[in-house]
Order: structure tokens, then sequence, then C-alpha cells
């Protein structure tokens, strides 16, 4: 189904399209998404959506967000600190989405999906920052194959001994 025809309130955003409008962190998601606010005080990482969400960083409060990542639904307000490198794309759907994402996704849900490693291709990427003060920031990845085939090194296969 085509996301302009279906009726659901939604934002995607690529990964090229991340890059080339300079999305470096989670919290800058919020200024590119309508409806969407992030609080991230550190440690835990807050999504709103229309308003509702979650407020407090505890485990008894449940959230209204629900948050993918890589398809793995993560705790709430936790464990989405990790780099922000590497995305494939985002969605984040607006409006309660229990049939797609749960029954705590009241007011939305954040898909974020990473680029698939290429297993038989050689890749890498760097990116570095500058800032005042002498503030920097550097990340990158390196893909080596393994192998042109399951078996290992070089696509040998293993002999078992007879």
């Amino acid at each position: 189904m085509n996301l302009q025809t279906a009726p659901i309130a939604a934002t995607v955003i690529s990964g090229p399209t991340l890059q080339n409008i300079g999305l470096n962190s989670l919290d800058d998601l919020q200024f590119h998404t309508p409806s969407l606010t992030i609080a991230d005080d550190g440690g835990t990482v807050l999504f709103n959506i229309r308003g509702v969400g979650k407020d407090l960083t505890n485990v008894q409060t449940p959230s209204g967000v629900v948050t993918y990542s890589d398809g793995v639904a993560s705790f709430p307000g936790f464990f989405q600190v990790a780099p922000y490198y590497d995305i494939s794309n985002i969605e984040v759907l607006r409006g309660p989405q229990g049939t797609f994402a749960g029954q705590n996704a009241d007011a939305g849900a954040v898909f974020i999906t990473t680029n698939d490693p290429h297993v038989n291709a050689f890749s890498a990427d760097a990116e570095l920052q500058y800032g005042n003060y002498d503030d920097w920031l550097g990340r990158g990845y390196v893909n080596i194959p393994l192998g042109d085939t399951p078996g290992g090194p070089g696509g040998r296969q293993r002999r078992e001994p007879r």
C-alpha cells in the first residue's frame, strides 16, 4: 500500500535526507517532524506525539509512544541514546497505533531502521565534526567481508574428517 493513499498520519525520512538536512542526533528529529517533541535528559529519551507520551523517567508509567529499533521494541525512555548513525530511514506514525505497534502506542510509534550490512562487499564511511571550544565528534564504520561463501575466508569449504 502506498503511504500517500493510506489513512494514517506519518512522517518518513530516508537516510540520505537525514544527512542532507543535518540530523545528527535523535533530538533534532523533533524539528523536522510535526507534532513530535523529544525530551532528552542525558540517560533517557522521552517522546511525545500530539502532547501524549511519557513525562516521567520511571518504569511504572506507561508510555504513549513506542519506539522500535530495527524492528525490536525498546523500553520506553531507555536504550535510545545509541549512536545515531548509518540510518536507513525513520518513520513517525501519529495517532493510535495499537494494530501496528502494540497496546502502549496510544499517541503513536517511532520506527528507526539502520542500514543492512553488505555481506560480500567492502564498504566504509566516516564523519568528522569540529565546533567551538575544541569540541569535536567523530564516528564511522568499516564493513569487511569474510569471504565469498559462507565457508569462511576466501570461500574455502571446511572438510570433515572421514
